[in-house]
């Protein structure tokens, strides 16, 4: 579903379903809180994703950036949209990359700010605000050299967008409009509000019934412990 064709867009199917138009429900509040459905969508959709890794498919860039090291530099700041850290890894000085370990600040059984003190190779990293921290802080300089992979937020509409689509499965992108007709009907208390808000549960719940099981080769295993007798 494409968020604005003058018929059967996002945009207007939130207004058909309150029968409102362009002027009891303007484009910059209906935009607004479509994105804050948005929002909504993709924290159905992460969790239940497992390991198939959900990204907004209007994004042309993979969902990882990199940054210069600097010696002796610890705290490197990332970009805020990020929604959750999947993995931080490392180049070293002859050019092979290794995956850092998070570090667990309540197994450091010292100060934290004594805690791998000398600069070297980095081996840990903590999350701190918006913040990567490496331990130790690397004892080299070098360019793109750390590399943070991210699941980001979806890619949001503008009021001006038309031909553009939600970045998740399209059987869901309904999903939208409800979530705008809803705010809608909250406000001005349409009759239908109680079946836009059944309709909205029972699509949540089609959500993440599909989302877990997209991955059909990845079939999660039960692995027995065994404990001696002796």
């Amino acid at each position: 579903m494409v968020y604005s064709d003058g018929s059967s867009g996002i945009v207007e199917d939130a207004r058909w379903m309150v029968g409102a138009n362009s002027t009891t429900y303007p484009i910059a509040d209906l935009t607004r809180n479509v994105n804050r459905w948005f929002d909504k969508a993709v924290a159905l959709i992460l969790p239940a994703g497992g390991k198939w890794q959900f990204d907004d498919s209007n994004y042309t860039t993979y969902p990882n950036a990199t940054a210069a090291l600097v010696s002796g530099q610890q705290d490197y700041v990332l970009d805020v949209s990020y929604l959750r850290i999947e993995r931080v890894e490392i180049k070293n000085e002859a050019g092979d990359w290794t995956r850092l370990k998070q570090l667990d600040r309540t197994e450091v059984d010292m100060s934290i700010s004594e805690f791998m003190e000398q600069d070297g190779d980095p081996i840990y990293y903590d999350l701190q605000g918006n913040s990567v921290l490496l331990y130790p802080a690397p004892d080299y300089s070098q360019a793109s050299s750390l590399r943070v992979f991210f699941q980001r937020k979806g890619s949001y509409f503008e009021t001006t967008d038309t031909t553009k689509s939600p970045g998740f499965a399209e059987l869901f992108h309904r999903y939208l409009s409800l979530g705008a007709a809803y705010d809608y009907s909250l406000k001005y208390k349409t009759s239908n509000k109680q079946d836009i808000e059944l309709e909205i549960l029972r699509m949540e719940k089609d959500i993440q019934n599909f989302y877990s099981r997209r991955n059909r080769d990845y079939q999660p295993r039960m692995t027995p412990k065994f404990k001696t007798s002796r």
